[in-house]
């Protein structure tokens, strides 16, 4: 597979919701760190950024564990903004291309590679499953609306393939706030697993089980 992109993973907030004082990139599926399984799977990804805030030498640390070459940035405002801003800070090293992951995502490989061979903007939805969801209006392939009101079977879910200057225009809250303005945008139905609670280890081991995550 050849990608040019730079992969920036968003790993910067607290994850209050698991109830666990670590970031989610640190908590253990499977026998792994959530941050090791979404490393495994960019070894063909020659740029990678990690993006680290809460407790950012300790996830630095598990990052270079399996990945030496990551680049480790630090999102010193990691209190007060989302990960729009993260995502900033990581892609402002890329040439062109930037692929966004939330640090709290796992995605089947199958979904992935679309992101990583892309050079049009392209982002990712899922079938709705998270009890905080952020629902989209997803239409003819398209994200016509961001609202957690709107009638929907569909999520967003967080990957994004974009432009180093698009990135530049996201604002500092979260990814899709900064992109309601660009809306419509193209995307595809990918097969994923948000971490947002402690209820969601058990059901992301089972779903590591069941899907071809490598």
């Amino acid at each position: 597979m050849h990608t040019s992109c730079t992969v920036v993973i968003s790993a910067a907030g607290v994850g209050k919701r698991m109830g666990m004082d670590c970031p989610k990139s640190l908590i253990r599926i499977a026998g792994r760190s959530l941050i090791e399984w979404q490393l495994r799977q960019l070894d063909e990804v020659k740029d990678v950024v990690v993006v680290v805030g809460y407790q950012g030498k300790e996830v630095a640390r598990e990052v270079w564990k399996k990945r030496p070459d990551a680049l480790i940035a630090l999102n010193h405002q990691f209190a007060t903004t989302g990960t729009a801003a993260s995502l900033k800070l990581g892609a402002a090293i890329a040439p062109d291309r930037v692929v966004g992951l939330d640090g709290d995502l796992l995605i089947a490989r199958d979904s992935l590679t679309p992101f990583l061979v892309s050079d049009q903007t392209l982002i990712g939805v899922m079938e709705h499953q998270s009890q905080d969801a952020h629902l989209v209006r997803f239409v003819n392939g398209f994200v016509e609306e961001f609202d957690t009101e709107v009638k929907s079977n569909w999520e967003w879910s967080g990957p994004i393939n974009l432009s180093k200057d698009e990135c530049k225009e996201l604002g500092e809250k979260h990814v899709y706030q900064g992109l309601i303005n660009s809306l419509p945008i193209p995307a595809i139905p990918i097969q994923a697993i948000e971490i947002d609670y402690q209820s969601d280890i058990a059901r992301a081991e089972d779903w590591i089980r069941h899907q071809n995550v490598f």
